[in-house]
């Protein structure tokens, strides 16, 4: 099911996710695989190694995919100077539609590419900047917190610091890039793009969201599933404007248990009249059933992968649990992980493997 924002309805895409060019590993193919998935695959021009040869990688992703694409024109120092010029002039030669600018001031890349009717995408790394590329008539600004990979700046500042600034003095769609990997920080973009946002922590047995909002634990999910409390009792406003937050609650067996009743799916259809976007944030798939009972109710899941710990068989069990009972799944998430990593899980002692 389409995930729509102001990006994706001025791109034409189906899901607000965006591929950066990607020097070296940002070829055709994978552009082609990433609009073919509903999102907008860009390849980095100077991948290509020459104008010519960038021209000739348009003509081949439009044979591999029928969506909507774009190109990166990344201007970096260079002590041998680089024919950006003409790769410009092969962006517009081949009509492509969209262009992503990167690097450097894009005064002079901006006006040029909007007179020749392309939508216009600006990275940048620090508010000042965004704003003036704005003012230069960008129609989308990639804004890149120092979690991001590529090429983050020298101001060391986090996405969510950028972001929250940005949704005050920003009147063009921004992408936010880097450090966005689960389902709170998910809820929360969404919500500084201006959608009412409802995020509820599905993980009874090892809530956490509460924490991160410095809100109470309780009354929550579970008390709602098993009727405690009434449904617009158990959410709370959080400091984020635009964003509610459902906690998790005291969880037991009767909580669980609830989760395959009929009420479930009408208290859902009840908060879709109310909110743009509900994220639901669960537990694994594997060590328990919650995540597939909530899965009845969902319009799409994001997988998420824990680097160097979820193991390809499980990650494969846990795709094909989700693929036989029918919950679509919209994409996946590779979270890195550092330190301890066999200490650093999900820990449910009853049925932790031995």
């Amino acid at each position: 099911m389409p995930l729509s924002t102001r990006v994706t309805r001025l791109l034409g895409i189906d899901m607000p996710i965006v591929m950066g060019g990607m020097t070296g590993t940002g070829t055709v193919e994978l552009a082609a695989a990433v609009s073919n998935a509903g999102g907008l695959g860009i390849f980095a021009a100077h991948n290509a190694g020459s104008p010519e040869n960038c021209r000739q990688w348009i003509r081949k992703l439009r044979t591999l995919t029928a969506r909507p694409w774009g190109v990166n024109l990344t201007i970096l120092p260079s002590m041998q100077a680089l024919p950006y010029d003409e790769y410009a002039k092969v962006i517009i030669e081949e009509k492509v539609r969209i262009v992503e600018t990167a690097g450097s001031n894009p005064k002079k890349w901006i006006p040029l590419f909007k007179n020749a009717g392309l939508i216009t995408i600006h990275k940048c790394v620090t508010i000042r900047h965004a704003l003036s590329a704005e003012k230069l008539g960008v129609d989308i600004i990639s804004l890149d917190g120092f979690e991001c990979a590529g090429h983050p700046g020298e101001e060391d500042v986090g996405n969510f610091v950028l972001q929250a600034r940005c949704s005050q003095v920003l009147k063009v769609p921004f992408l936010c890039s880097g450090g966005v990997s689960e389902g709170s920080q998910l809820a929360a973009s969404l919500a500084r793009a201006w959608r009412k946002t409802l995020l509820i922590d599905g993980d009874m047995r090892n809530p956490a969201a509460h924490k991160l909002f410095d809100l109470p634990l309780e009354p929550g999910f579970s008390e709602v599933l098993r009727g405690e409390t009434d449904l617009p009792d158990a959410i709370r406003p959080t400091a984020l404007s635009r964003l509610w937050l459902m906690s998790a609650g005291q969880w037991d067996n009767h909580a669980v248990q609830a989760l395959a009743q009929e009420g479930v799916g009408t208290m859902f259809e009840h908060l879709k009249e109310q909110y743009d976007f509900i994220i639901l944030d669960s537990c694994p798939v594997l060590p328990v059933a919650d995540t597939l009972s909530l899965g009845q109710h969902v319009d799409g899941v994001v997988f998420s992968v824990l680097r160097d710990v979820s193991s390809l068989p499980a990650v494969y069990a846990a795709q094909q649990r989700l693929t036989q009972l029918s919950i679509p799944l919209l994409g996946v998430v590779v979270i890195g992980a550092t330190g301890d990593v066999a200490n650093s899980g999900y820990l449910y002692p009853a049925i932790k493997a031995k």
